[in-house]
């Protein structure tokens, strides 16, 4: 097992853009652009970016963050804690969000193959392969939903990407904006 990847700058630059995007400075497909290298540098910034911060826009339209796809109250606090999370040094302690394995996608893929060769029917491939791909989303929406409720059990996901409401109320002793510390 690999240690975590650190990289407090990879952090910084992450909030930074991420203060840009939700503040409609920048784009999302800017945002996109840009932030991926910094993901890539840190294992928390990592998670902050594809669990956080990339499902919150669409990146196949440029836009910003107005109007109808302006945030909620509830949005820009979520936003602020995950911004919080990356500018407070903090280790990322959530276990891996388990996804579906990998036998069981090939398994649901593959498995349209032999029954047509054990039928002689090459035609009926496209529909079988149409039903694996319905099997593998059904199959994987259960996966999912499954393991999605242990890995919200493993702190208090309120709080998330900080493990425990102790972890969250203790970097927001510390902000790093509009407290008078220097901060970039």
């Amino acid at each position: 097992m690999k240690p975590p990847l650190y990289n407090q700058r990879a952090r910084d630059r992450l909030a930074a853009l991420m203060r840009a995007l939700y503040t409609n400075r920048i784009t999302n497909l800017e945002f996109d652009e840009w932030a991926e290298e910094s993901a890539y540098a840190d294992d928390a910034a990592f998670k902050v970016f594809w669990l956080g911060a990339w499902r919150t826009y669409d990146d196949f339209h440029e836009h910003r963050f107005t109007g109808e796809r302006a945030l909620t109250r509830e949005g820009k606090k979520t936003v602020a804690r995950w911004i919080l999370f990356l500018k407070s040094g903090q280790s990322y302690k959530w276990p891996e969000e388990p996804g579906m394995p990998t036998w069981m996608f090939w398994i649901t893929l593959v498995l349209p193959v032999p029954i047509a060769l054990h039928f002689g029917r090459w035609d009926v491939l496209g529909l079988g392969l149409i039903i694996a791909i319905m099997l593998l989303a059904f199959i994987g929406s259960w996966w999912g939903r499954m393991n999605r409720s242990k890995f919200e059990s493993a702190g208090d996901f309120e709080v998330w990407p900080f493990i425990s409401k102790r972890d969250y109320e203790e970097a927001l002793r510390h902000p790093p904006y509009l407290s008078g510390n220097k901060t970039s």
